[in-house]
């Protein structure tokens, strides 16, 4: 994942991503940012973090459970 402005939301952003990678493991196809922060707008004090997941196939109850 490309690095924001903000180191912080860095931080964050890895450990999401190695947390949701535990869960889905090879299933995971790819994790995209979107939203303010890489619109350019994003405001650290009132923003949100826009993430999607993409998988090869549906979401199970035990992975469900696991996020």
């Amino acid at each position: 994942m490309k690095p924001t402005a903000y180191p912080t939301i860095n931080a964050l952003l890895h450990s999401l991503l190695a947390q949701i990678q535990d869960v889905f493991g090879d299933k995971l196809v790819g994790v995209y940012l979107y939203g303010s922060l890489v619109w350019g707008d994003f405001d650290y004090e009132i923003s949100d973090i826009d993430l999607l997941a993409v998988l090869s196939s549906d979401v199970n109850e035990d992975e469900l459970s696991a996020l």
